[in-house]
């Protein structure tokens, strides 16, 4: 378990100096964009040494859920070696990397094994025991209803198929708002009414269009937190096989008022990180 939680907490640095034989710093050529690094590297890398211990991905139908403009699918498609790697969304997201194709830093062309699809999470349209493994990064915190969601996914996945969801950050915890580029204040989204904290989002200097964009994903928050989730689970029938929770430090933070009718744990607790099986 200790090995599993240095990997989730692992952080990937670019642009680190190395000295060569001379003495001399040679500084490594720094990724165009750091969400290339991130997604087609950094998170990638962190869901196959997570799935090391569940015999990784090569030879395996594999889903991904709301893969946004699909560099992770890209990056875990070319590092793992799955046989069909199929990443949907609701929107077409992925439009942008299709189209950037042949242009640094993207490939000349997509996998062979990766696909992409338009279609709803809560009907993949996809024929029942078909995968292996179905995961979802950042997903579910955004799922109008995450109990539709992982029946469908329980429905595609063969008999002791797995699935991983990682949360990050969770809505109660100090910047679960999703704004945390408008609003520097921790547990501001708690503190005050949601008219005044649009208002402190609003204020932001960042770009108007980046704001309301942000706004708008708070507002489609589900609010799940660690205890909802495991109910849905195991009301679900899941089998919960790993789970590693990540707690921020509330020292110094004033529990009275309106963050006193919150549970401790779910004002602590900012990542979830869990693999669950279909029972056979």
């Amino acid at each position: 378990m200790s090995r599993l939680r240095r990997i989730l907490r692992r952080r990937k640095t670019v642009g680190e100096p190395a000295v060569q034989a001379d003495g001399r710093a040679s500084f490594p050529e720094r990724p165009p964009d750091p969400d290339w690094v991130e997604h087609v590297e950094t998170v990638p890398s962190i869901l196959l040494e997570v799935l090391e211990a569940e015999n990784g991905l090569q030879g395996k139908r594999v889903l991904e859920i709301g893969c946004g403009p699909g560099l992770t699918a890209l990056g875990l498609a070319q590092q793992g070696n799955p046989d069909l790697l199929v990443a949907m969304d609701l929107d077409l997201h992925m439009k942008a990397t299709i189209e950037g194709l042949g242009k640094p830093p993207f490939p000349s062309s997509l996998p062979s094994c990766l696909r992409y699809l338009l279609t709803d999470a809560s009907n993949l349209g996809l024929q029942s025991s078909s995968f292996d493994l179905a995961y979802a990064w950042s997903v579910f915190e955004h799922l109008p209803d995450p109990s539709v969601v992982l029946a469908e996914i329980q429905r595609i996945l063969k008999p002791g198929g797995l699935l991983y969801i990682q949360i990050a950050p969770l809505y109660y915890s100090a910047f679960g708002h999703h704004c945390w580029e408008h609003v520097a204040e921790p547990f501001a989204h708690l503190l005050g009414t949601p008219k005044q904290f649009r208002s402190q989002v609003m204020a932001s200097q960042s770009a108007p269009e980046r704001v309301q964009r942000d706004w708008q994903t708070y507002e489609g928050l589900n609010r799940l937190t660690v205890g909802k989730l495991q109910k849905i689970l195991l009301e679900k029938e899941w089998i919960l096989q790993r789970t590693i929770l990540q707690c921020d430090d509330l020292k110094g933070i004033d529990l009275e008022g309106a963050l006193s009718r919150i549970p401790l744990q779910d004002l602590a607790t900012v990542q979830i990180n869990l693999i669950a099986k279909k029972t056979d």
